[in-house]
Order: C-alpha cells, then structure tokens, then sequence
C-alpha cells in the first residue's frame, strides 16, 4: 500500500498538454485579432471608396452644372459629355452607398450624403446660377465638399 503512495507522476505527458493548451489558445486569440483586422480594412476601404466617389460626383455636378449655362440660357436637359459624367460619377456613387449601407447596419437613410439627397443638393444649389452672383453656387460647392468628405470620413470610427 506504501507503494501506492510514492509512486512517481510522470509530468512530461502533463507539460505537453498544458504548452499544447496554451498554443491552442494563443492561435484563437490570433485567428480572432486577424478577422478583427481584416473586417477593418475591409471597412476602410469601402469608406475611402464612397469618399473617392463622392468627390467626383460633387466634381462633375459641379462642371455639369457650370457649364449648363447661366440666366435664361440654362439648359439642364441638354445631353452632353458633363451630363455623362455627372450621371456616371453619381452611378458609381449610388454603388459605393450601397456597399458601405450593406458594410455598417448602423447607417441610415436620412443621412444628407444618401446618393438621392446628394443628387437633389446639387441639383438645387445650381439654381443659384440663375442669378447673375455665382459667388453662392462655388460657396454651396465648397461647403457641400467640406462636410461630405468630413462626414464620410467619419464613418470609419462607427
């Protein structure tokens, strides 16, 4: 019975498994901190995407609009290579919305940047070249530029 006692525990099978254990552990912090990091990136990267967007597409309204005329000569409606742009860069626009909407639940519609309000910003702020004072129309450009790409910009802490 005193055998029993002092029989010796062999710890090199138990030291195995504990540094196997701790691997195992180490590795799923790992894997989780790399899908953590690449849904980031992935964030990211459709945030700059949807900035890059919306620059060109306050850009080519703003050539559209410009060049659409001032006063009663304004034409709108005419078909041109802007008007191709514009519609173009607000397309491409429309998908890069549609990709960051999918990317954050958390955004909603009633944001002033959604492709629809954007469309209808601008579309009203060149209203403002009717009047003979364009000052207003590069004014509303600007201000508009400033706060989409400060505002889009910020989506990547959300």
């Amino acid at each position: 019975m005193i055998a029993l006692c002092s029989a010796t525990v062999d710890w090199s099978a138990t030291g195995t498994w504990v540094t196997g254990s701790a691997t195992v552990v180490v590795a799923i912090i790992a894997l989780h901190s790399w899908k953590t990091q690449i849904k980031l990136q992935d964030k990211y990267s459709k945030v700059d995407s949807l900035l890059e967007a919306f620059v060109k597409c306050v850009r080519a309204g703003h050539d559209w609009q410009w060049h659409s005329g001032m006063g009663e000569t304004r034409d709108i409606f005419c078909e041109n290579d802007l008007s191709k742009c514009w519609k173009d860069a607000l397309m491409q626009y429309r998908m890069d919305w549609s990709k960051i909407k999918f990317h954050l639940n958390s955004i909603k519609d009633d944001l002033w940047f959604e492709p629809n309000k954007l469309q209808s910003r601008i579309i009203q702020i060149g209203i403002n070249l009717q009047h003979p004072n364009v000052e207003i129309f590069q004014r509303d450009i600007q201000t508009l530029l400033d706060n989409g790409i400060k505002d889009i910009s910020n989506l990547k802490n959300k």
